[in-house]
Order: structure tokens, then sequence, then C-alpha cells
């Protein structure tokens, strides 16, 4: 039977070879007409984003992702399999057909993300003028992000020169993740419409990071740019230390890069020629028609962050974490021009550092041409080759430098293959966990049969201790999966956790704009050996709103803390779904039910005991979590009463989701509750046919689904009373029960003594409305 995707692929490869890129696609449509067909794949936008099915990475059989050469897909296997042939698709080919090829990707310690560098082989290169743009990138490498759709089971690919990136940039693309929302990676950006660099020392990429809100919303902007960014220097590839949570830095975490600058003293270990036959830069040109160029070293440097992944230290105070070997054959570039040690990474533990480093022909020291002649692109062209990068790897000391000499890692041909992009992956042994190198390795002479494969190296036997991985034939760039589980919780379980739900007898503004009211949710700490609630405890009587203190305790009341000693009011605390942070309204002014009041959002780390303010309009209140502790929903001023918003968890992406339509059905939002199926609960102030009471409806978060749950009852508000109908929200932990207070008959709100709330009491959340429980 024929296999008609696999015939149109040959069929594009083979007519983009011969026709070009437009009369290719023209054959391949007719070849292959429906997009469906293209192993369910579908193209939404071109060159913009696309559609394929969702291929699941299982961390325990997965720890290495790389491209396949035999058909573009990207694939991953176990390097600890190394006899074993098996590997599984993640990313259809389907991109690599319309042009699209895949060089690296980087996943996400949580595997729901992953940035790839691709590029357009068949664009044309810059020309001096704005060119083909988002199509082609001027044939420079463009950096696409795939994330996991649960909705319709896809990976959807975007092109981030859409999305952040001027059309014109060129993402090098070297990516790494700090954590499940934030990932680095090196570009030159350029505005939409703006020009391109067209001489070397113009080729100055920076550190970027993308910081995601949710999959679709995120930004993209410099990192650090007041302590890392260079206008005089090339920044290479960027590789992170896993986190230690899927959703977080930490103190320590360690970051190595590459860089070089123009301002670097010139002298013989600094500076190499390119393209001349001496080192010194005489005997005439390698490669007839193109100019000499000096270039300045390539040096790796490893920097720590803190919690708030912010580097310790500016650049200009960073030492390299070793001297780059600078004798005539480390001098020998290939048609790249580029020397020195790059393409670095870091161990998962932090304590160890591989780079590669530059090496050309040992067997021909006095050819600065040499370089040229290896690893060639084209087999029929002697000077079209690059020149080998030889892994090593050294132990950090305490000032992030390496302690001893790199040690170079094994090569098994002559003249040596080039071992570029080392990464490290751990595996189980009988004392642990065994270090373990893995690379492609390139190797392609004149005449002589190309080597494309993977390899390890078991670094606790020895440096030449190389393992051919069966899998590997026809593989390029080769990459760790580093999966970070979510953290686990003991002493809690887990199906019961943030049931508890505790009502506190409280006052409500008399006024429809219902400002706030008072509840305390439990839940289950990061590490704690017991449940835990959260709650505002008068912990000052003396000071009335503002001496209300936040406390933590034990279910059975042990282990009692406070956690916040202020003279200002934080109001409806909520732990994160972790335990580790609490979210709440932060008044900044005034007190709850003062006129005037300002309020914020404000968030509490528990680990390092530090209170920051997540937002500053004085207009926020009311944060509630998502399930999974990315996303935080809040209420703000909006132009009817309070409207709904969401944010990110470091009060990034912020983004309006709903605002209230005005008299008479929605006057103002109120309390908010956020389900495990991902629903938001939030109180809706009506006043329909001179009946003022409070109901509850729902959304999803992207402002889609709208559903009324409740009617708020059939009680109307008396004039000067507190409000009726349904508050205080709430979910089960599996999502599939709501919980509310319901008030039937309005009350004096100004005299609690005399105030009844009603009984919290239950229903199915499939159903549209609750059924009423007698208050007692």
């Amino acid at each position: 039977m024929l296999d008609f995707p696999s015939a149109c692929r040959v069929l594009d490869r083979h007519l983009r070879a011969r026709l070009g890129s437009s009369l290719a696609v023209v054959a391949v449509a007719i070849c292959w007409p429906d997009p469906a067909m293209a192993g369910a794949c579908r193209l939404v936008v071109a060159d913009e984003e696309v559609r394929c099915p969702y291929h699941a990475i299982d961390p325990t059989r997965h720890n290495v992702v790389f491209v396949d050469l035999a058909d573009d897909a990207i694939r991953t296997a176990d390097i600890g399999q190394p006899n074993s042939p098996s590997t599984e698709l993640v990313f259809d080919p389907f991109l690599a057909d319309l042009g699209w090829t895949a060089l690296a990707t980087a996943f996400a310690p949580d595997l729901r993300r992953a940035l790839v560098m691709r590029a357009k082989p068949d664009c044309p290169p810059y020309a001096g003028a704005p060119g083909p743009g988002i199509a082609c990138s001027y044939g420079r490498v463009t950096l696409w992000l795939a994330y996991h759709d649960p909705t319709t089971g896809e990976w959807v690919h975007v092109n981030l020169a859409r999305r952040g990136l001027g059309r014109n940039s060129e993402a090098h693309g070297w990516s790494s993740w700090l954590h499940r929302d934030l990932a680095l990676f090196n570009a030159i950006v350029f505005p939409d419409d703006g020009g391109f660099y067209t001489r070397q020392e113009q080729n100055i990429p920076q550190i970027y990071a993308v910081r995601f809100g949710t999959d679709r919303e995120f930004a993209i902007e410099p990192f650090a740019p007041d302590l890392l960014w260079r206008g005089d220097c090339l920044t290479g590839r960027v590789n992170a230390q896993p986190p230690r949570e899927p959703d977080r830095c930490f103190d320590g975490q360690r970051v190595s890069f590459v860089r070089r600058c123009y301002s670097e003293p010139l002298s013989p270990e600094t500076w190499a020629w390119w393209n001349t036959r001496a080192a010194d830069g005489t005997g005439g040109s390698c490669i007839p028609g193109q100019p000499a160029v000096q270039v300045p070293v390539l040096r790796t440097y490893v920097m720590e962050l803190d919690a708030r992944c912010r580097p310790g230290r500016p650049f200009a105070s960073m030492l390299p974490a070793h001297v780059p070997t600078s004798g005539p054959v480390h001098r020998q570039m290939g048609i790249v021009p580029e020397w020195g040690e790059m393409l670095s990474a870091i161990s998962p533990d932090g304590r160890y550092l591989a780079v590669a480093a530059n090496m050309g022909d040992p067997r021909q020291p006095g050819d600065n041409c040499a370089g040229m002649k290896m690893n060639l692109r084209d087999p029929d062209d002697p000077l079209s080759g690059e020149a080998d990068r030889i892994a090593h790897v050294c132990e950090l000391d305490s000032s992030l430098r390496c302690s001893r000499e790199p040690v170079r890692v094994g090569t098994l041909l002559t003249p040596p293959e080039s071992t570029p992009l080392p990464g490290f992956v751990q595996l189980p042994s009988g004392s642990g966990l065994a270090r373990h190198l893995v690379f492609s390795r390139r190797w392609s002479q004149s005449g002589r049969p190309q080597v494309n494969d993977i390899v390890r190296v078991d670094l606790d036997i020895g440096p030449d201790a190389l393992v051919p991985l069966r899998f590997g034939h026809h593989a390029v760039a080769i990459l760790p999966i580093s999966y970070v589980p979510p953290p686990r919780r003991t002493g809690c379980s887990s199906a019961g956790w943030m049931w508890v739900l505790i009502v506190l007898v409280r006052r409500r503004s008399i006024v429809p704009s219902m400002v706030a009211w008072t509840v305390a949710l439990g839940g289950c700490r990061n590490g704690a050996a017991q449940p835990q609630i959260v709650f505002m405890s008068p912990v000052k009587p003396g000071l009335g709103a503002v001496g209300y203190e936040i406390v933590t305790m034990n279910l059975d009341g042990s282990n009692r803390r406070q956690v916040t000693d202020n003279a200002r009011q934080e109001f409806l605390p909520h732990f994160s779904p972790d335990g580790t942070r609490l979210v709440y309204t932060m008044f900044t002014s005034g007190s709850y039910g003062q006129p005037g009041s300002t309020t914020d959002v404000g968030l509490y780390d528990l680990a390092r005991d530090v209170e920051v303010n997540l937002t500053n309009t004085g207009e926020d209140s009311y944060p509630v979590w998502s399930p999974d502790g990315r996303r935080i929903a809040f209420l703000s001023r909006a132009s009817q009463g309070l409207g709904l918003w969401t944010m990110s968890a470091d009060g990034a992406g912020r983004r309006t989701i709903l605002e209230p339509k005005g008299a008479p059905a929605e006057l103002t939002f109120g309390d908010l509750a956020w389900s495990s199926d991902d629903w938001i609960l939030f109180v809706v102030a009506q006043d329909t046919g001179g009946c003022f009471k409070t109901r509850i409806d729902k959304v999803r978060p992207d402002g889609a689904a709208r559903t009324q749950v409740t009617d708020g009852g059939a009680s109307c508000t008396p004039p000067g009373k507190e409000q009726c109908g349904d508050a205080d929200p709430g979910f089960s932990a599996d999502g599939r029960t709501i919980y509310s207070s319901r008030l039937r008959i309005g009350r004096t709100s100004t005299d609690p003594s005399t105030s009844r709330i009603g009984h919290p009491r239950a229903s199915s959340a499939a159903s549209s409305r609750f059924s009423a429980v007698t208050s007692r």
C-alpha cells in the first residue's frame, strides 16, 4: 500500500531542491490536497501556527529529545537502553514538510511546553532591504513555541516572530527553562520592518526571556538587562540547571552562557583571524571572494540566580569559568567564524560544567584553513567544513570557575569527530545516580562516508567510556529532558486537602458594591505533617481592622504561626495549591468598609518570609489561585463596578476576562473561586425589577462558556439591610461540588450579633442552581 504522507514528503524535498519553495508547495498541494491527511496536522495560519496530534512524553522512559534526520521528526528516547532502537514521536514532521526544519528542542520541566529552533533552508539571505519577513526571517534561525492544548488533544506550534519577536529578528534559539513559566534564549531583536546586521561586529545577540501567563499569553523581553546587557558582546548558548520545583527558581540555581565581546584587548589570546591561510592574518584567503575577519574569543560564564530568578551579580564582575586554549590548532575556524569555548551546559546538580572547545585539524597546525576542510557541509566542496567542537568537562568551585583544567571527552576517529552540544543526563545506578554526558557526533571528510550519530559517556567511569546509542543513527541535536515532578505533600490526603471551609461571622457592606467579606480556606502545606488553615486573627485588637494579621495553624489548632506583622490590613488569604505561598487582598490605605480605601494583591512566600505586592493599582482585590498555582484571578475596577481579571503568579500578564454589563442584571462582581476542573465562580450583583440580590455565575479562565449557576433565591434585600442572595462560593477538591452561603432574610449589616448567616449547603456543579437548606 502506498504511504501518501511519506511519498509527498519525499516529493516535497526533491522539488524544493530543484524547483524552489513556491513551485514545490503547489506540487505538494496537488499530491496532498487536504492538510488533515498530514497525520491529522492542520495549518492554522501559514508560517505562524500549526496544530498536530499530541504525543505525550513519559519521563519514566524518555530522558532525551533529538531531531531525526530520516524524516525531520522530533523524537524521544532513553539513553539508559543503548542497544534499543526504540524511539517515540513527539512532534510530527509536518512543519519540516512546510519548509521549517527543526534544529534543536528544549522542553519545560513539566513537559507541557517546548521551544524549538527552526529555519527555512530555502529562504534567501538578507540583501540590504526588508525582505520576506516572517515567512523566512531572511534565512536565519527562528524560535517556535510548542504547547499542549488539552482541550483539543494537540501540540500547538506558534512562530514567535509574530508573538513578541520582530519578523526580522534572529532568535539563535539556544533555549533553556528556569522553570515551567520562564525560559531563556539568545537572540538579536529587530523591529518588524527594520534592517538586519551585515557585519560580523553587529552580530550581538543578548539573553531574552519568555515569561508565560498562559500558553497563549506571554511576554518576550530582555532578561535582567540591568545586570547582563552588553551591546558590544555576542551571547551564545544559555543553559540552566533544572529547577527543584517546576514553577519557580531557587536560590543558587546556576546558569551557564557563552559570550564574546568586541571590546576585548587585541592579542593572540583573545582574537584570531578567519579566512586567512596564516594565523597572523597573512598568506591570502582560504575562500576566494570572502573578506578576512578578526574574531574575538568565545568564553563560558556561570552565574547564580536567587529565588526571584535574578542574577546575583552583574556581568561586569563575572569571570569566565575557564580561559580557552589559544594555540594554532584551536584558532583554526570553519566556515562559521567562531573559536574558543562554546555550547556550554550545567549538570542537574549544578556541580559540573561541559563546554565544546573549538579545534581544527591537529595534523596541520600551520594551515589556518584546515578547520574549513573538516566536517564538510557539502562533500563536493573541500572548503565547506565546520571546525571540530570537542566536549570537555570540569567541576566548578565556589567561585563558579573550573576547579581544574577541563577534561577532554574521548573521540574515536581520525581526524577527531566533532562532539558539540553536550548535555548531562543522570541515570540510576547501584550507588544512586550516575553522571552521563550525551552529545551528537559529526564527521564528514572528503571522499569518506559521513557519520551522524549519538554517543553517551559514563563520566563516573572516565572520559573515554563512550557508548554508541543504537537509536541515534541519523540523529542530531540531542538534548536532555529534565522533568521536574510537582512537589509531594506529606501527611495529607491528596484526595481530601482543600476540603476544609471555615466561615467566620463578619460585617458586610450595605452598599451594593460588595467590597469584601471574610472567609478562611483550609490548605495542606507542602511538606507539613498535617493539613493547615490560614485565617485572619485580631492579634492587635486595639488597632481595629488593621490589627488583624494572617495566621496559619494545623486543623487541631496546633502549630499556630503568625505570618504577617504590620499596621495594615491583609484580607481573605488563600494557600497556593502547593501550600508554599499565600495570596490575599492587601489594604495599602484604609481598611475594610472604610470609604476611599485602596487595595492591591499581596503575596507571601512562606519559605522565604517575604511579602510582595503583585499589583500596584490601588484597585485590585479578592485574589484566588488557579488549580495549578500558575495564575491568579482577582477583581479590579471596571467601567461598571468590579471586573474579573487574571494574571500569572508573579504579577505579569494581567488580562481582563469579564466586565459587568451594568444595571439591572450586572451591577458588579464579587467573591471568586477557581475549581480543579478550571471553572471560575464569581458573585454577580443584580437589581432586576427592583429586587436587589446576588447570584453566582461561572466562566472559563479565557472568558468562554459563561453560565449562570444560581439565581440568588427568592428573597430581595430590604432597604438598609445586608444584601440577600448567594455569596462566598467554593469548590470541593474534585471540582464536582459547589459550596456557598445564602442570606434569605435581610439583616442589619452594622450589628454582627444579630446577623444570621445562611448555612453552607451543596449541590452538584452540573446543576444550574442550588437547592436551599433550611437555616437552624
